[in-house]
């Protein structure tokens, strides 16, 4: 009885991990409307943003000055929309210490905020790369 009740919790246990409703591995790259529901549901817009919302496929960046996203799994948190980063990159150059702050949701459900790299401040979105 107790080996059937383990294999039954066991079985349960993988399914749950594995898959969400839509049957996406954890991998594998999102939709924009998965990454806008997973922005909407979040608790913590900092603490997701460092894991991109589940969304590997996810990218931040700002146009003027040119500022993008490292890898923000690096990043330490400071509090629900501050993060601390060691590899912000600005252009062309190599990765550098800065910050991410006023993390915040605009009106389409986009992680949006203001990089801070030296004495640069960059309005970003966060958006979904679609192959």
């Amino acid at each position: 009885m107790k080996n059937i009740l383990f294999l039954f919790m066991l079985f349960t246990f993988l399914t749950v991990i594995s898959c969400d409703d839509n049957n996406r591995t954890p991998e594998s790259n999102c939709s924009v409307q998965e990454y806008q529901n997973q922005v909407i549901k979040s608790e913590c817009l900092a603490e997701d943003l460092m894991r991109k919302f589940g969304c590997p496929n996810l990218s931040c960046f700002s146009r003027d000055p040119d500022i993008r996203n490292g890898d923000l799994r690096t990043c330490t948190f400071i509090d629900y929309e501050t993060l601390s980063c060691d590899d912000l990159i600005v252009g062309f150059d190599d990765p550098q210490p800065g910050t991410i702050e006023e993390i915040s949701v605009d009106e389409s459900d986009f992680a949006i905020g203001l990089f801070l790299v030296d004495d640069l401040v960059g309005d970003f979105n966060c958006l979904i790369a679609v192959p």
